[in-house]
């Protein structure tokens, strides 16, 4: 049984940020089995939380309705972002 078939190598592009919206270039990701080659992305942090000194933060690009989407979120790479 194959569960998934890698198609293209991931290629993560260029993060920026700039007046609280932090941005991802086009990319070619791998997101919960599957493949997917996204747009550039963007996500104003105050959307998901209210950041503190002395902190880390991860950025993350999930599936919402079929669609990637950035989120910012305390929790770690084990744990995953709320919502």
């Amino acid at each position: 049984m194959r569960i998934g078939q890698k198609i293209k190598t991931e290629k993560i592009g260029a993060l920026s940020y700039g007046g609280g919206i932090i941005s991802l270039a086009p990319s070619t990701l791998n997101i919960g089995g599957i493949q997917v080659d996204t747009d550039a992305l963007s996500r104003t942090i105050a959307t998901d939380l209210t950041m503190a000194a002395n902190s880390l933060y991860m950025v993350y690009v999930a599936m919402l309705a079929g669609a990637p989407v950035m989120r910012i979120s305390a929790n770690v790479n084990s744990v995953g972002p709320a919502g």
